[in-house]
């Protein structure tokens, strides 16, 4: 096995910190932020109804998303299930109504 000894010292801001940590985890610390994020999200939003909660948690998960890719940390995947599940937690948010 071989193991990346890269010297943490040698980077000059978080930016760089943080696509370190992406590749010494290969590729799957930007998935997992936002994954986590959305759970978190979710959790702070439950005092409102269940698709509100969703559709607010998706659409600020999408936003980090989106900056997170430009900053090369999440594939273009992650953007787009993202996306699409915004979309969709919203569609299901006016046609089936809000209940508790």
């Amino acid at each position: 096995m071989v193991y990346n000894m890269t010297n943490l010292t040698n980077t000059n801001n978080i930016l760089e910190i943080t696509q370190l940590i992406h590749s010494w985890s290969d590729g799957l610390f930007g998935t997992m932020f936002v994954l986590v994020l959305f759970v978190i999200l979710f959790i702070a939003f439950k005092n409102y109804p269940t698709k509100s909660a969703i559709s607010a948690s998706l659409f600020i998960t999408t936003v980090v998303a989106i900056l997170l890719r430009v900053l090369s940390l999440v594939s273009s995947y992650v953007v787009v299930i993202a996306i699409i599940g915004t979309i969709a937690s919203v569609i299901a948010l006016f046609i089936g109504g809000d209940e508790a």
